[in-house]
């Protein structure tokens, strides 16, 4: 009896093993996105994105293509009070959040494919593992800079420098 005690621990324990590096070694891929996670991830979206239920779809580089509820919209007028902002990176932070934001008017558009939309999470184009890496820009306050930025665009001698960190004096 004691013996078939033992077996059985030493089973359970060898599983328990083998699940904790499998874990370690899946968070590991996931973290340099090698080899294995891109297989992992083709193989997991190729079932998924198969789904009837479910019509989200990504495109090769993996960014969003298609979203349920996306509500297209015409060209916005264009005027001297337009402002064009090229927004990079901070999507995916956005996405993966307790809560989604949608604007409430047609006055912030999301361009993808050559076609408007309303600006709404998840935005298309998005990349949808959101496993970001982390830079030291993506720790500092965002409203610095912009403030740094819109400033510059009220009196351009105050430019931000050229890592746009510090406005000149």
């Amino acid at each position: 009896m004691k013996g078939a005690w033992s077996t059985c621990l030493l089973v359970a324990a060898l599983g328990l093993l083998l699940a904790l590096l499998a874990l370690l070694l899946g968070m590991r891929s996931a973290v340099r996105q090698d080899e294995l996670f891109l297989f992992v991830w083709n193989t997991w979206h190729r079932f998924k994105s198969n789904d009837a239920q479910n019509p989200v779809r990504w495109n090769h580089f993996h960014q969003l293509t298609a979203y349920p509820g996306k509500i297209e919209i015409q060209r916005p007028a264009i005027t001297e009070k337009t402002m064009v902002a090229f927004v990079f990176g901070q999507s995916d932070s956005a996405n993966s959040g307790g809560e989604r934001f949608e604007v409430p008017d047609e006055r912030v558009v999301n361009y993808w494919g050559g076609k408007y939309h309303r600006a709404a999470d998840p935005l298309l184009g998005a990349t949808a593992n959101r496993l970001l890496e982390r830079q030291p820009a993506d720790r500092r306050p965002v409203e610095r800079h912009a403030r740094a930025w819109f400033r510059a665009l009220q009196d351009p001698a105050r430019m931000p420098g050229p890592t746009g960190m510090t406005p000149r004096p």
